[in-house]
């Protein structure tokens, strides 16, 4: 039935062209589920098999897991924090191994051959501790400031990747064991003349051990630089020179602000960070729905800023707004695999076509409640002859419009839109209509000289779905 509504919505849309340009190969509509957990990840529940088999039913089309990449945490005790140390590891990709990992997905290629399954992790880069065991207020900060890395296929460069207490990271410390090593040889030397010697062997052999994991990884992660922010750029520029996209997952996320316990008096806490979009750089987008709508992508909020600076050449790319499930299991939370889908433009629905046009941002994100979606059959901006879709630059001329159209997938009974335009920042126009949305607007010249204009879209549906679409730049 949705198929057939969607049909309909091409056929009777004058700015159908957006799936197809004069001689060119038309664009297929692909639904992407993205940040799923399999029972690899700490709290998943479901078997990736499952997971694959009721993608089929949810109407999806592309499958990105995003299954924990490392749940290790380690707390050392001044004055030997390598000696005195405790560790706190659970089940995650790493612990399963990279290689096995990755077989499931390649098997779940093979097994379900209509579904496009991409590769992702859930990363959190760094973290850092406040307290001290013996006061009962040991706390661990930001183990839940997360970033989805997309595209990986090398299990050594997954099994590598820069994160705080993956014992891979880092060059091997071997000038901190020379002097517990000469220590030692002192202390047996010492032991021929004077028995007390044993102490120094001993004292040095400490020394040694205190050295674990003899790996020293960048000091961004040991000192939390710039409150974990260039660990955090650490990662995105060790994935980008790998191929693989990073997506800043639940940047409003409230849900560990106050202190939790972790493990008997330890407490764990991670304040929402909706900052992240501007002190990064470089990734490809961050999670609009669920947690990133209402300070991250409100008009003027941290999304806008970041491209603002894209505009004006301080960026060297646009940031994107996804859809990200956070899924654990089916009906959790009242959450559906398809309650939050990233619906795509691709020529060929491949793994590379799906990535590419995520880096491009030629999608938009939606999120379902209460059996409603709302479809978007047009976003384009005309210009002469070019016609620019969702995340590309067009040469302004003067008869410039910008098209749009956005409907209700299950039309009956009463539907009110409420649409937001939002121009350089700033909401542009607005919209109420009933229904289905249907707009071309003429455009103005580009305000600032020597950078483009941008417009992005954002509809709701009073109490039961919203859309928001990436921008389209007017040069």
């Amino acid at each position: 039935m949705k198929t057939l509504f969607f049909l309909f919505l091409l056929l009777t849309t004058p700015g159908s062209r957006l799936y197809a340009q004069k001689d060119e190969v038309p664009y297929r509509r692909v639904v992407a589920a993205l940040h799923l957990h399999s029972n690899i990840s700490p709290n998943g529940r479901t078997s990736l098999q499952a997971i694959a088999s009721l993608a089929g039913k949810r109407g999806i089309d592309a499958l990105i897991p995003a299954d924990t990449f490392l749940q290790r945490w380690e707390y050392g005790m001044p004055p030997l924090p390598g000696l005195l140390r405790a560790t706190h590891y659970r089940k995650c990709v790493l612990k399963f191994g990279p290689e096995p990992y990755l077989s499931l997905l390649h098997k779940l290629q093979t097994d379900f051959p209509k579904l496009t399954v991409v590769p992702g992790l859930e990363v959190a880069p760094a973290y850092r501790w406040t307290g001290h065991p013996a006061k009962g207020n040991l706390t661990l900060h930001e183990p839940q400031r997360h970033i989805l890395v997309l595209g990986l296929e090398n299990p050594e460069d997954i099994r590598r990747l820069p994160v705080l207490s993956n014992p891979a990271v880092g060059d091997v410390r071997w000038k901190n064991l020379l002097l517990p090593a000469l220590l030692v040889a002192a202390g047996v030397a010492l032991m021929f003349r004077w028995p007390a010697g044993l102490i120094v062997v001993v004292f040095g052999l400490l020394w040694g051990v205190d050295q674990r994991p003899f790996r020293r990884p960048p000091e961004a992660y040991t000192a939390f630089s710039r409150n974990g922010y260039a660990a955090a750029q650490h990662l995105i520029d060790y994935v980008n020179a790998r191929g693989g996209l990073t997506v800043w997952a639940h940047p409003e996320a409230s849900n560990w602000q106050q202190p939790q316990k972790l493990y008997r008096s330890v407490l764990m806490q991670t304040e929402p960070y909706p900052e992240s979009l501007l002190e990064t750089r470089d990734y490809t987008g961050f999670g609009y729905f669920w947690e990133g709508e209402k300070i991250v992508g409100s008009p003027g909020g941290t999304w806008d800023q970041s491209l603002l600076e894209y505009a004006l050449g301080k960026r060297e790319n646009p940031v994107w707004a996804f859809g990200e499930l956070d899924w654990s299991e089916e009906g959790r939370l009242g959450t559906r695999m398809d309650s939050v889908q990233n619906v795509l433009w691709v020529k060929d629905a491949t793994k590379e076509a799906v990535l590419d046009c995520f880096r491009r941002g030629r999608f938009y994100c939606v999120l379902q409640q209460k059996g409603h979606s709302l479809v978007m059959s047009d976003w384009t901006v005309e210009s002469g002859k070019r016609l620019g879709l969702a995340g590309e630059t067009v040469e302004w001329i003067p008869d410039a419009k910008l098209r749009a159209r956005v409907a209700v997938e299950e039309p009956e009974g009463s539907h009110t839109l409420y649409v937001t335009l939002v121009r350089n920042g700033k909401i542009w126009k607005q919209f109420r209509e009933s229904k289905t949305w249907r707009a071309e607007i003429p455009l103005p010249p580009p305000a600032g000289a020597g950078r483009p204009d941008y417009y992005r879209l954002l509809v709701k549906e009073e109490g039961h779905s919203a859309l928001a679409a990436n921008p389209i730049f007017v040069n």
